[in-house]
């Protein structure tokens, strides 16, 4: 599981859509901030064919 300062549950891979960081999600009524840009992990939500894509395996953190 990744946590991010704030809390967050990140959930990377597969271009971000189900991550609660990117901005999309919201909590107590309140839409969480995007986190991307200080995510170590925003590699593993690019496009597959991107040249700087990795694949994130949840079993390996």
């Amino acid at each position: 599981m990744i946590i991010d300062i704030k809390g967050t549950i990140l959930t990377p891979g597969k271009k971000g859509e189900h991550c609660r960081g990117n901005g999309a999600h919201y909590e107590n009524g309140k839409r969480i901030e995007c986190c991307c840009d200080e995510c170590d992990f925003s590699c593993c939500c690019l496009p597959e064919d991107h040249k700087w894509y990795l694949p994130f395996d949840e079993t390996e953190s």
